[in-house]
């Protein structure tokens, strides 16, 4: 399942089982599935990422990206690559959570092509974070505070005007929020965590 905005509202969308069922499947003796191509191996780079997390495509076609592990500190790094494999660079070795963040858990490009991303951990409770797409200007734009702020952020998507639009949260209640490329956030809607996966349609960004 995904969120994506439609009509002007935060739509959640689920694929059901006959949709799922008619994906391409490998093909016997275990050959990948047509169309499929691996373009880039983990490990071929000193100090490289392991366990890719999260992926996003700019508008060229440039894919950004994020492993929870490996790399100089062990944490993972945040990296770029071309569709086609080529020009792989690595844009940041994570830190770690007492310094910087760990296990990313989502990534879009913003309008200004820079890139945006969460870490579910960053000293105890997430963060949200802005690079550049070199890598230069890396920085929080909102570190959690707990529960009671972004605790645990994940960006679903842009609205009209270029905000991101996320979900946090992750034992008593969820939110649904704005945050707007200079950081400045806004609740947009608060849910006991039972009606998460239920009750964001029709929610206008």
């Amino acid at each position: 399942d995904y969120y994506a905005v439609k009509g002007g509202k935060l739509v959640h969308v689920m694929f059901d089982a006959a949709t799922i069922a008619a994906w391409p499947k490998p093909a016997a003796g275990g050959a990948p599935a047509a169309g499929y191509a691996e373009i880039y191996s983990f490990g071929s780079v000193a100090k490289d990422g392991s366990k890719p997390a999260v992926l996003a495509a700019a508008p060229d076609g440039t894919l950004f990206g994020a492993t929870s592990a490996g790399g100089q500190f062990r944490y993972g790094v945040i990296f770029k690559v071309q569709p086609d494999g080529t020009g792989y660079t690595i844009l940041h070795q994570i830190l770690g959570p007492q310094n910087d963040g760990s296990y990313p858990s989502t990534m879009l490009v913003g309008r200004d092509g820079a890139l945006y991303g969460t870490y579910t951990v960053a000293s105890a409770n997430g963060a949200v974070f802005r690079c550049s797409a070199d890598g230069s200007d890396y920085r929080f734009l909102r570190a959690a505070s707990g529960d009671t702020d972004v605790g645990e952020p994940k960006l679903l998507g842009m609205d009209a005007d270029g905000n991101f639009i996320g979900v946090s949260g992750a034992t008593t209640t969820t939110r649904l929020f704005r945050l707007s490329p200079n950081g400045e956030f806004t609740k947009l809607h608060q849910a006991p965590s039972s009606t998460y996966n239920n009750n964001y349609e029709g929610i206008g960004p």
